[in-house]
């Protein structure tokens, strides 16, 4: 049995849901699911510290998880893990670190993706 961790990061709320893969059963299972309100007011390092915060709590409640998902609503350096076009979210966000400082506070790796492009996925 596997789990994931999937974040989503919004204007307005973060939504998590963390997901269980049963090699046998082939299809995943959502144990769980929230929203959370991001405080994008805070700006790029209290947005990030937000992030870790929900991944965090979600973690502690349901289980440790083997990887981290973020959607994310822009452009990102997938390489370094830092955003280059946020343009929804307010403050200086070209060149911000999202991927390492996540992956340090949760102890486990993180990958970040467009969040549109992980709809469709």
């Amino acid at each position: 049995m596997r789990r994931y961790l999937g974040l989503d990061l919004g204007g307005t709320n973060i939504k998590s849901a963390v997901l269980e893969v049963d090699a046998q059963a082939g299809s995943p299972r959502l144990v769980a699911a929230a929203t959370h309100a991001t405080y994008a007011e805070r700006g790029p390092t209290g947005v990030v510290d937000r992030l870790i915060e929900v991944g965090a709590a979600t973690i502690g409640e349901h289980g440790p998880v083997e990887y981290v998902g973020i959607g994310v609503p822009g452009i990102f350096d997938p390489e370094a893990g830092t955003i280059l076009l946020f343009p929804n979210l307010p403050g200086p966000w070209h060149g911000h670190p999202v991927r390492d400082p996540i992956a340090a506070a949760l102890g486990v790796p993180v990958t970040i993706i467009n969040d549109a492009r992980a709809f469709v996925l």
